[in-house]
């Protein structure tokens, strides 16, 4: 089966890791991948884009994302809306044109909805897929009423323009349930639940003997993933620093990797640190990190915190983070409104807090380095979850999806 995957930003980031380790288990069956995307960091990921046939399209526009600091003026703000915009219908039309015309299924994700929509014109006969990490377009308010008004109107025209795109869909995956129900409002022909994969011995490491580390009262937190103010790393360094008045020798290591140039968001961490006299206790990283450096980063940490929260109408989405580092043998605490609650048992395999709410997170921190026993526990049954979860199995349910039946899927053979 000849397979085209295209996403917009395979920029270093838990989405575009899906999406290699879905291209090796697909070549790996034997199948022939072409992942399709303007815009790639390959040296970033190492092996994991070694052997795939990645092709790099160039578009008219190019894709923008907003930043932090947002226009002040009200025409500026509508200008960088109709301009992004403008870019991703580009990259849309531009893909859809360079993606082969003979292809069998094509596998869209994200915000590469419009994709679809644009190839059926040239080949009716494909099947679209629509992989949905989280729902890529929904108004956050600004909390200034002119601002909102627009925002919302706008939202309110883009879904009536969208609608026209997902009818050219024939299914559509989220990673969790939350996701199912917020597609129910627009004409996917099916939606179904597919967890992402995990490559758990690559990830894999005993869980530690923290009684030691416990006596000493010394913990590393670790954090990981783009930087946003969604991501909430000013409430783990709140934590630390909570930690610490109490008397915990706490430190944190933060990979915040600036991909969409939020300066102000990263100042603002900055200043949290220099204020509160941090510096050697708080390591900051807005470069990211490879995939070597990224397991190492997650053996030599005690405790790995995930504070993303994302208020309503949004949420938080699956976050592979998190059972990457349950693979890594170490206990996670976890905003509760992350969609990965859905398969995690608070007090069992996971610690959950209240969003925004690092007081809570240093509860829960403190509350495993008092207890090495209930460290070992949830650390223990944390990685168990993890173990259960393979790119084999991703792979074998994406097929199921692209319509392959279960008897043509293939041996799978080392690449």
């Amino acid at each position: 089966m000849k397979i085209a995957i295209v996403s917009f930003n395979l920029f270093v980031a838990g989405g575009a890791r899906l999406i290699f380790n879905l291209a090796h288990e697909l070549v790996g069956r034997g199948h022939r991948v072409t992942i399709y995307t303007p815009d790639l960091d390959a040296a970033a990921y190492g092996d994991l884009t070694r052997g795939l046939d990645i092709r790099v399209v160039t578009t008219r526009r190019p894709i923008t994302y907003f930043k932090s600091r947002k226009p002040q003026r009200f025409l500026g703000w509508l200008s960088a809306k109709l301009k992004h915009e403008r870019g991703f219908i580009d990259a849309s039309r531009s893909i859809a044109a360079a993606v082969d015309a003979d292809v069998d299924v094509l596998s869209i994700h994200d915000s590469a909805y419009r994709v679809g929509y644009y190839y059926r014109r040239r080949n009716a006969n494909a099947r679209v897929a629509w992989t949905v990490n989280g729902p890529p377009f929904r108004y956050l308010p600004r909390g200034r009423l002119f601002y909102d008004l627009f925002g919302y109107g706008y939202q309110f025209l883009r879904r009536l323009m969208t609608k026209r795109f997902m009818r050219s869909i024939d299914e559509a995956t989220v990673l969790a349930n939350a996701d199912r129900s917020w597609l129910a409002g627009y004409p996917v022909h099916h939606v179904s639940v597919v967890r992402a994969g995990l490559d758990f011995n690559k990830f894999y490491a005993p869980v530690k003997d923290y009684r030691e580390k416990a006596r000493r009262k010394f913990v590393q937190l670790f954090a990981v993933g783009a930087l946003n103010e969604h991501r909430r790393y000013n409430n783990v360094l709140a934590a630390v620093r909570y930690l610490r008045d109490r008397g915990y020798d706490a430190h944190a290591r933060i990979v915040a990797n600036n991909i969409w140039n939020e300066d102000q968001c990263r100042d603002s961490l900055i200043a949290f640190v220099r204020d509160n006299k941090l510096e050697d206790a708080v390591e900051l990283n807005f470069n990211g990190v490879s995939e070597d450096e990224l397991v190492r980063c997650y053996r030599d940490a005690d405790i790995f915190v995930q504070a993303v929260y994302v208020p309503p109408p949004g949420h938080h989405g699956w976050g592979l983070v998190n059972f990457e580092a349950m693979a890594a043998g170490i206990p996670v605490v976890v905003c509760r409104s992350s969609t990965a609650t859905e398969i995690l048992t608070d007090g069992k395999d996971v610690l959950l807090v209240d969003p925004l709410s690092p007081e809570q997170i240093a509860e829960q921190v403190q509350k495993l380095v008092d207890d090495p026993e209930l460290y070992k526990s949830i650390a223990e049954a944390g990685q168990n979850v993890a173990r259960g979860m393979s790119w084999e199995r991703y792979g074998e349910e994406m097929l199921r999806v692209f319509g392959l039946p279960a008897t043509d899927r293939g041996e799978r053979v080392r690449v």
